[in-house]
């Protein structure tokens, strides 16, 4: 086995596979989160410029990444991005409810540690 690669890639003999594998899946999530932040950023900017379809088109997808490789505050950014480009009254509310459960599990998080 010395010498010959396994599924990943990577020759047995200088690091497992099981190790190996698992560190290239978080860079694979790690850059889907970051497709994700990049998509939510195009969107800012095509709103800006009045492309609503474009904007709709990259916060859609901006959201869908970021709900599945994101973090909690990657999440709020996106939901806050949406509201703005959308204009809607009811997604500001939900982010402002997110925000706040958010810094809830935050304070007790650091009141159990």
């Amino acid at each position: 086995m010395v010498g010959k690669h396994d599924k990943c890639g990577v020759n047995a003999g200088s690091v497992t596979r099981e190790r190996w594998c698992r560190a290239r899946g978080r860079v694979q999530r790690r850059q889907q989160a970051g497709a994700g932040d990049a998509h939510r950023l195009i969107a800012i900017a095509q709103a800006k410029l009045g492309n609503a379809r474009a904007a709709n088109e990259h916060i859609v997808e901006a959201q869908r990444l970021t709900e599945i490789h994101g973090t909690p505050y990657a999440v709020l950014r996106t939901l806050i991005a949406k509201a703005t480009i959308l204009n809607s009254a009811p997604l500001r509310l939900e982010a402002i409810e997110f925000a706040r459960l958010l810094l809830k599990l935050g304070k007790e998080t650091e009141s159990a540690g």
